[in-house]
């Protein structure tokens, strides 16, 4: 980022909230994570409202035969299938075996990024991305919360990384700066970055059955 564009993109954000910024990753890096995310050790995650630990399930155990309901309901399990919060395929940051992957958490808490990232935000106490690799596929969706569940997320980020995304197909990140007005609606471009101050209310729709590819992203937190 050059310092001409950090001070367009810190007045964006100061005005907004909320900043998105087009071809981060640098060389080839996005399109190797692009090929390399059928190699992450992914694991299905189903939560609802209560707030309770999430029922993960690692993916492997899901067949495409298997039905999903099916699956809730063949464990022993608190969730409340009539107030889903979200239902996505996640890998922490420790999971993050892949080449490409490490070399973008890398890039994520490299002292460039950060210190970009802190000149945009105007917050001087970021130090670090807490990250991981989310995926969204048929049916997933994530429900409407803030972020706020931890006291050190100061941005939310996500980093988008999927190719030729389709608006019908759903996915669509919707933020909501005030309660009441009109949300802002931002899909899933290709090697985009979004930020946006924590707390604001958030939604990801959910993705159509006749979704053609899987949502994948990079996302996460900074933090001090």
């Amino acid at each position: 980022m050059h310092n001409s564009g950090t001070k367009d993109f810190a007045s964006n954000f100061d005005r907004n909230g909320i900043l998105t910024m087009a071809n981060i990753l640098p060389g080839d890096l996005a399109n190797s994570m692009y090929e390399e995310f059928d190699k992450v050790t992914w694991i299905l995650e189903i939560k609802d409202y209560s707030q309770r630990e999430s029922l993960a399930i690692p993916l492997s155990e899901v067949t495409n035969s298997d039905n999903l309901v099916e699956v809730l309901y063949s464990r022993k399990h608190h969730i409340d299938l009539n107030d889903l919060f979200f239902i996505r395929l996640t890998a922490s940051a420790a999971d993050l075996k892949t080449k490409s992957l490490k070399q973008i958490v890398d890039f994520l808490n490299s002292d460039r990024f950060i210190g970009s990232c802190r000149a945009i935000v105007g917050m001087d106490d970021i130090n670090r991305a807490w990250v991981e690799a989310t995926c969204y596929d048929k049916g997933c969706f994530l429900g409407t919360h803030l972020d706020d569940h931890h006291p050190d997320n100061r941005v939310a980020f996500v980093l988008n990384l999927t190719r030729n995304w389709r608006l019908d197909w759903g996915g669509l990140l919707l933020l909501q700066k005030t309660p009441g007005t009109q949300p802002l609606l931002l899909p899933p471009l290709w090697n985009s970055l979004t930020l946006f101050r924590v707390p604001v209310s958030h939604t990801v729709t959910s993705v159509a059955q006749h979704a053609k590819e899987r949502r994948y992203s990079i996302t996460g937190w900074l933090r001090p």
